[in-house]
């Protein structure tokens, strides 16, 4: 599997001579400069949007990412294709002194860069913020996909005065039945 660092750069930030401050970069690119299965081009058709701001403080950085575009999905019910606008949000804390070093390995929200480091490269996070903001579940609006709700509801709410249409209806209005009385 391809990972974002096999692709190019995507959000590659110069922090030599960065002043104390709130800076902000914006880019744009395609899924296919990821050269990473998981954003493929099928489904991230449309421009992906970066802002990313960042606000020095003496030895620290901290990152506010953005990522925005419109993904081509598949309603989970009706398979009919939906596009969707997707954005998502992502907050790094990069720390430049020797002392950092000393803090916990586990958070991947801080992170510590040598005194050393001329540049940030945010692609690896892009990639994750973007994957994450795909909803797990999509449905499309269209009312012949609501339609589709329409037969589980019959089968649920099948009446006592009704003729069963099938086993599985008798048994259901038996278990029904059991636990009304």
């Amino acid at each position: 599997m391809k990972h974002a660092s096999e692709g190019k750069r995507i959000a590659h930030i110069k922090i030599s001579n960065l002043t104390n401050g709130t800076h902000r970069y914006e880019f744009e690119c395609d899924a296919s400069d990821f050269a990473d299965e998981w954003i493929d081009t099928e489904r991230f058709s449309a421009p992906i949007f970066i802002t990313a701001a960042l606000t020095k403080a003496m030895t620290e950085i901290v990152v506010e990412l953005s990522v925005s575009t419109t993904a081509s999905l598949q309603c989970d019910r009706c398979l009919a294709p939906i596009s969707k606008r997707l954005s998502g949000d992502y907050r790094i804390l990069f720390l430049q002194s020797a002392e950092a070093a000393n803090g916990s390995d586990d958070d991947d929200d801080v992170r510590v860069l040598s005194k050393n480091e001329t540049h940030i490269d945010l692609t690896p996070d892009v990639r994750e913020t973007l994957i994450l903001a795909v909803p797990m579940k999509n449905v499309c609006q269209d009312a012949a996909c609501a339609e589709n709700d329409a037969p589980i509801k019959r089968e649920f709410s099948q009446t006592h005065s009704k003729a069963f249409e099938s086993e599985w209806q008798r048994k259901l209005a038996e278990i029904s039945k059991k636990f009304k009385n």
